[in-house]
Parts: structure tokens; C-alpha cells; sequence
């Protein structure tokens, strides 16, 4: 139980320093002479420093979706053992408290997942919308591509409720943003894929 509690505390740890990154990030590429730079290391470093920032923003988010679903999983399994209130009642008080303490955990550690995915995601499309060319490099674009449909088929397919919620807002779940942005990203590849194709014909 202890090394479980440090586990999760390096977790949130990782998570609140990956957050202020983030943040930072966002904050910069607004400034223009922040945003010029960066637009400048992806042209001058695209198959070394900014190849690698993409790929552990895409690797990261398919880890987030998937740890988010695997504890959804587990919080719904507890959910259903607090509902079964005839049986929850006649469990050990210890083992009632040990269950409810696996649950608040579970929920922050959702919260926290969904939230860096949904930052990972969207930081993916307001960078594509003015750098394409990174994503369309031999070397990315099956890798972009493959993560995009990942995304895709967990929140539309035929599994898409292992990831349903009943207060979907209260773990920072947020679908419908998702898929709008992984649509941007879509729409913003297409047309650098496009633009790409027609300078080369030049």
C-alpha cells in the first residue's frame, strides 16, 4: 500500500510539472517572436529536437487514453460493488474503507490523465494548423495517422463506451472537444498534405 500511495505521488508529481510545461508552451506560442523561433527550430530540427517533441506528445496521449480507460474500468467495478448496497453493507468495515480510498484515487487519477490528453491533443492541433510539414515527414505520418484513428475508434467505435461516464465533466472527460480537435488536426494535416503536393509539382 505505501509503495502504491509513492507510485501515484510520482504520478501526480510528473503530471503537475507536464502541466506547467504546457501552459508555458501555450503561453509562448502566442508571442510572435516566441512563435517565429519555434516555427524556425521545426523547419531547421524537424528530423531531430522537434521529430522528438512530437513524438512523445503523441506517445503520450495514447498512454493517458489508455490508462484513463483501464481505471475507468476499475472505478466502474467499484461503482457497482458501492451499489449493491444488501451486499456493501455487510462487508468488513476495513475492506469498505480500503475500497472507498481505490475509488477517490481512481477519480483523480482519471481526472488527471484525461486533462494532459486533452492538453497533448490540442497542443497537437494549434501547432499542426501552422507546422504541418513535421507531421507529413515519412517518418511521422503513419505514426501521426495511426494515433489520430486510435483516438477515434475509442471515443466513436463500436468500444466507445469503456470510456462512458456518468458525470463525464467531473474527470475532465471531454468527448465532444476531443474530437473537435482531433478533427482540426485532421483538417489542418490534409491541407499541408495538399500544399505539399502542389509545391513539389511546381
Amino acid at each position: 500500500m505505501l509503495r502504491s500511495s509513492l507510485v501515484c505521488a510520482q504520478f501526480y508529481d510528473k503530471l503537475k510539472i507536464r502541466h506547467s510545461i504546457t501552459e508555458l508552451l501555450e503561453y509562448l506560442w502566442q508571442s510572435p517572436t516566441h512563435f517565429h523561433m519555434w516555427r524556425h527550430i521545426a523547419k531547421e530540427e524537424e528530423k531531430c529536437l522537434y521529430l522528438n517533441f512530437l513524438t512523445f506528445l503523441i506517445s503520450d496521449s495514447i498512454y493517458l487514453l489508455d490508462e484513463s480507460q483501464n481505471k475507468i474500468l476499475e472505478l466502474k467495478k467499484i461503482e457497482a460493488e458501492m451499489s449493491n448496497t444488501s451486499e456493501w453493507e455487510q462487508w468488513p468495515a476495513g475492506k469498505k474503507q480500503e475500497r472507498t480510498r481505490q475509488f477517490h484515487s481512481l477519480e483523480d487519477t482519471i481526472s488527471a490523465a484525461m486533462k494532459l490528453a486533452m492538453e497533448d491533443i490540442r497542443m497537437l492541433a494549434f501547432t499542426s494548423e501552422k507546422i504541418a510539414a513535421p507531421f507529413l515527414l515519412p517518418e511521422m505520418v503513419e505514426r501521426v495517422a495511426n494515433m489520430l484513428n486510435y483516438f477515434m475508434l475509442k471515443l466513436v467505435g463500436t468500444k466507445r463506451n469503456s470510456l462512458a461516464l456518468k458525470h463525464p465533466e467531473r474527470y475532465q472527460f471531454q468527448p465532444k472537444e476531443l474530437i473537435k480537435q482531433i478533427a482540426r488536426i485532421y483538417v489542418h494535416l490534409a491541407r499541408g498534405d495538399r500544399k505539399y503536393i502542389s509545391q513539389c509539382h511546381i
